[in-house]
This record gives structure tokens, sequence and C-alpha cells, in this order.
């Protein structure tokens, strides 16, 4: 694999956080760095292995694997340009194996030079310990809405500051309670007894107050990846919420501080989209990480490397030199579904997700069905133990032919009002298709309201799970704003899933759009370079033909005098032979 020293020192440059640095100082540092190449499946290193480096990946594909339930799950591919093994920013054991998914080329710096260029360069301390941080995380802690090929960046609580803040009440509580307790001890011999059990009682109290505090603060994070801006928050049992938006949809970032967050470094970060804005609170240094989203959002538009466009360039190239055709990718043919209704109805009846042909359908939660449902049931029950208690002498309302009748025309329209909210239910439902989403609301032999939008236009998206019901039985809404207006997918299951597969059809579909705006401009190229080619030729072609003058005319006939026959004679090598 051919290394070019400036590329190579390009793309060190360019890599997350040596961005911060000149070009004389990136290439004081690539002076350090060594060069290693790896074939497809040999290990760069192994999990639980002493680090001792850190690598900058220039080229191919490095997928981290990580042991789990005794088997290898891949949870990361690094993306060209970007830092990895980071273990080693803190001398400690490898959390990862890393290995060469295709052929690599990485830069690497040993530990010791890497503290020497921290201590050179004291810019990239705080970037390195946030993205350490983040590294750290991302790894150790299991989101489930993270992507293999998304590179955590930044990822903090609140500043232990505001913990310590919030400790403040449940402190005065506590010594206000015990304080109270302590004079009703002194005050009377009868209440000794009481009075310890009470202060016991106050300081178990405050006690597990504190832990609720401490576990609500370590739910909450803000975190900054190569895809997106995120907020996520948590309180037990109560509350659940992820606000996200993409990063390219971020139009700017507003820094506010306080004169205690000045004092201890900290402030909230305001990321503005084009309906919204997420907010990310009291997170340490942020004008460090408004840098981080700036150099994420320049990323963003420069994804595909130069590397990996020369190769693809060249590849197209030598397929056009040598005639041969591009590989298509067979398309896997589906199995074809049953075509009996009947049994499609059933097998969808109690889904709340299915796909068909790519396309998601969610449905509102089965308590919604429930909830509809359960009064038109309890009638139907209360109607059946009526009959019951009529034709066992219970009761003797009527006459039990009347009854019966009676009982069974309401039971029919009991049947009825129950079957219309069932479909009341099911004609509700969400779907996500490779471009769209779309909302439907439909009355049963009623009006249809259905709304859809293009993925292209999504701003942000958030979800909520509120209350206790939407905790323990995972349920919620998720909220899609895009431009003016907001689609709702409302009482969902497992909200935060429908964000995630929402956000994974959005950056699918924009990175299609770059592969395709990239293979546009390699057919452009390919058109110039035949252009030229065929320019060549024809000029070569001129130069080595034989001039006119070369050769004798003959006098015009009289059918070439005709004024009909106005074209120039073209020169044929049988000349001779008219």
């Amino acid at each position: 694999m051919h290394a070019d020293h400036q590329e190579l020192l390009s793309i060190l440059q360019n890599a997350y956080p040596f961005h911060l640095l000149s070009e004389v100082e990136a290439g004081e540092i690539f002076k350090h760095a060594a060069v290693y190449q790896y074939e497809v499946g040999q290990t760069i290193y192994t999990q639980n292995q002493s680090a001792t480096r850190v690598y900058v990946l220039a080229s191919g594909c490095v997928k981290l694997l990580k042991n789990q339930h005794e088997k290898k799950v891949v949870v990361e591919d690094v993306q060209s340009g970007c830092l990895f093994g980071m273990e080693g920013a803190d001398n400690q054991r490898r959390w990862t194996d890393a290995v060469a998914d295709s052929p690599v080329l990485v830069l690497s710096l040993n530990l010791k030079h890497l503290q020497v260029i921290l201590h050179e360069y004291p810019v990239l301390v705080d970037p390195f310990e946030a993205y350490y941080k983040a590294q750290r995380l991302a790894l150790t802690r299991s989101f489930t809405w993270k992507e293999v090929n998304e590179t955590f960046f930044f990822a903090d609580h609140r500043h232990p500051a505001v913990l310590l803040w919030g400790l403040v009440t449940p402190g005065l509580a506590w010594i206000t309670g015990v304080m109270a307790c302590l004079l009703w001890l002194s005050s009377t011999g009868i209440g000794n007894m009481a009075a310890w059990y009470a202060a016991g009682l106050w300081t178990l109290f405050a006690i597990i107050w504190v832990v609720l505090l401490w576990i609500d603060w370590g739910n909450d994070y803000s975190i900054i990846t190569n895809r997106r801006v995120l907020f996520q928050e948590k309180i037990i049992l109560l509350y659940d919420s992820r606000q996200e938006a993409p990063m390219n949809a971020v139009l700017s970032v507003g820094r506010d501080t306080t004169q205690i967050g000045r004092i201890f470094q900290f402030g909230e970060l305001s990321v503005r989209t084009y309906t919204g804005v997420i907010l990310l609170p009291a997170i340490r240094s942020p004008e460090l990480v408004a840098e981080t989203i700036s150099y994420l959002q320049h990323q963003h538009l420069t994804s595909i490397g130069r590397r990996e466009r020369v190769d693809q360039m060249a590849a197209a190239l030598r397929q056009q030199l040598s005639g041969e055709q591009p590989l298509v990718a067979e398309e896997l043919k589906k199995p074809q579904g049953s075509n009996l209704g009947f049994a499609k109805f059933l097998s969808n009846l109690v889904m709340l997700r299915f796909e068909e042909d790519g396309k998601i359908t969610y449905r509102t939660h089965w308590l919604i069905m429930l909830k509809k449902l359960i009064t038109p049931t309890l009638v139907l029950v209360l109607l059946q133990l009526i009959l019951i208690a009529r034709l066992t002498g219970l009761i003797t309302i009527a006459d039990p032919v009347s009854m019966l009748i009676i009982i069974g025309m309401l039971d029919l329209a009991g049947l009825l009002w129950w079957t219309y909210q069932f479909f009341d239910w099911r004609n509700d439902y969400y779907v996500l298709t490779q471009d769209q989403i779309m909302d439907v609301y439909k009355k049963p032999l009623g009006t249809e309201d259905k709304r859809a939008a293009p993925l292209r236009n999504i701003q942000s998206i958030n979800f909520k799970r509120n209350g206790l019901l939407g905790i323990l039985f995972n349920y919620g809404t998720v909220y899609i704003l895009i431009g003016d207006n907001q689609l709702t997918f409302n009482n969902v299951f497992n909200p935060s899933e429908v964000q995630r597969e929402i956000f994974n059809r959005l950056y699918a579909m924009e990175y299609k759009q770059k592969l395709d705006e990239e293979k546009a401009e390699q057919l452009r190229i390919r058109e110039w370079i035949e252009a030229y080619n065929r320019v060549l030729l024809d000029m070569e072609s001129a130069q080595t033909q034989p001039s006119q003058d070369a050769y004798e005319t003959e006098p015009a006939t009289p059918e070439e005098q005709n004024g009909e026959n106005q074209g120039t004679i073209a020169l044929d090598e049988n000349k001779g032979e008219h």
C-alpha cells in the first residue's frame, strides 16, 4: 500500500484534535509518528492487552470488537481520519480488539511521545481528555441507539457543581429534621425512644433522597458524535427523554454562563436547528464543545476522504479503459408473503411494529388499545352477568324470552361498539419508508387524515416517556420537527428504538446522496478524460493525414456543377478508380 508523505501529514493535521495545530506544528508531531499497514483480518491490538500506542486511521476500515456473552461483537467501525486505541492515553489495558477489515494504513504515536506532545502543545490537553472520556463511555457503557459507524467525540454529565448544589436541599432538610428530633429528645423524657426513631427514619429518608439525586444526575448525558448532537435525560420511574438533531441540521451554537459557571468552567450550550433548540446544560468547557461541533460540521461535508475518492476514481477508470462492466450486486429475492388476507390480519393483530418491503409500520401501544376497549368489554360482561342472573332466577325483571331478546340486541350493539373501538385503534399507525415518514389517523366509516413528509427535511427527532406507566411499559411519543410542522408518533412502543430507526434511515439517505454526488462527479471527470483523448486522437490524425494539395484535382462533372450538389467531395483512397 503506497503511503504518500504529504497525504499522511494532511490526514494527521485534519484529525481531531490535531486540527487545532498549525501545519508546522503538525509536521513536528508527524516526525514522531510511525506508519503501519495491516492486511485484511490482521489484528492491531487485542482486548486486555497493555496499551502503549494510539492510532490515527489513514485509510481502510478497522473494526473494534468486544467480548459479550462469550462471543466477539462489533462495537464500532472506526472512521477514516479518527483516533482510536485511546486507552493508551492513560496507559490502561485495551477495552477492545482492533482488527483490519480491509487493507489498512495507520499513523501511530507512542505513549511517551504523546505525553511529550501534550506537554509541548497545551492546547491539545483538554480536547484529548474530553475525547478520551467520550471513547471510554462509548465502549464501556451500553447505548442502544449508538450505531457501529458512530464515533463519540464528547460525552459527559452535568458538571459536578450542579450535583453538589442539588444536594444542598436534602442536606438542609436533614439538618433541620435532626435538630427538631434533638429538641424533642431534650424537652421530654417520655419521647426519648420516639425521637431516636424519628431521627433515624429522617436520616434514612435523606440518604434515599441523596441517592436518587445522584442517580438522576448520572442518567443525564450531553453527547456529541460524528452524526448528531443529543441530550439524554432520565428521571427514575417518571420521565425518559432524548432530544437530538443531525449534525447537518445545526445552524449555530450559543453559549451561556453564569458567574459560578465561569468560576468552575461550565456553562449551557444551546444548539440551534431550523426549528428548535437543543440545550446541553451545565457542560464542562462549553467553548471546547462548541468548537468540536464546528469541526464535525465541516467533517460531515467531507466524509469521503481523498484517498477513498482517488481509489474509486482509479477503479472507475480501469473499468472504462479495460472495457469491463462494473460489478452489480445481485439483489436477494425476498420470500413471497402469504396472499391470505385473514392470516395476514391475524399476524398483524397484536404486532406493534412490523416491516414489509423495507417499509416499517408502527402502531400505538397495546395499553392504548386496552384503554379504548375496556368500557365496551365491561358493558358486554355486565350484560352477560345480567342474562345469567335472570336465567338462574336471581333477578325476576321481565320474562326470560324478553330478557334474552333485549340482552341479545344490546350484545349486538356492544359488539359493534367494541369492533369500532378496536379498528379506531388499529387504523392509527405510523409509517417509515426509505425516503419519507407518514402518520395516518382514520376513523372507521369516517374521515382519514394522512400526513407525509420527506426524510431529508427532518431537523430534529426527540422522544419522551412520561409517567410511571410509560416507563414501566416502555411507550411514549416521538416528536419529528420538519420545517415549521411537527409530526408525532404518539404512544408507540419503545420510542427510543423508533427514534433510532428514523435517524438511521435519515443518515442512510444522506450517505447515499453523497455517494451519488461522488459518482456523478466521477462520471463528469471520466467524460472530460474521454473528450480529451478524443481531441488528442483527432489532432494526431490531422497531423499524419496528407494535405489535399498533394492530390491532383479533376474538373467537376456536370452532376457536380449542379446547384443541388454544394458539398465538398471527400478524399477517397480509391480516387483513381473514378
